[in-house]
């Protein structure tokens, strides 16, 4: 998930935030993920040209509601198009892995 402003290229500063969520069987639907234990919180954001950058990602809350986010620098959004995001970390109950991959856009400037 991406929050609701519209991303241009070459923004800094613009949050880029994902909920993690899990399938439970029991309920049959998708469950948040408690972050608030979460350690080695990276996320990887695919540029359109399939090149990846890497960043320690930041609870937003207090992480009961599974979502983190990172905050663009100069140089990450460098051209416009299709971007992927992924989540990975480690839970201390022992899980460790990626979330799904999400995917959301970036729009050009005048003159790009």
């Amino acid at each position: 998930m991406i929050n609701e402003e519209v991303l241009q290229v070459g923004v800094v500063g613009a949050v880029i935030e994902a909920q993690v969520v899990e399938w439970s069987a029991e309920s049959n639907q998708e469950e948040v993920v408690d972050m608030s234990s979460a350690t080695d919180l990276v996320m990887k954001v695919q540029r359109p040209d399939n090149t990846i950058i890497a960043r320690t990602a930041l609870l937003s809350n207090d992480g009961t509601d599974g979502l983190v986010y990172i905050a663009t620098v100069e140089g990450d959004l460098t051209m416009h198009g299709t971007y992927m995001m992924q989540v990975s970390f480690t839970l201390s109950n022992g899980w460790s892995g990626p979330s799904r991959i999400n995917s959301f856009e970036v729009e050009p400037n005048l003159g790009n």
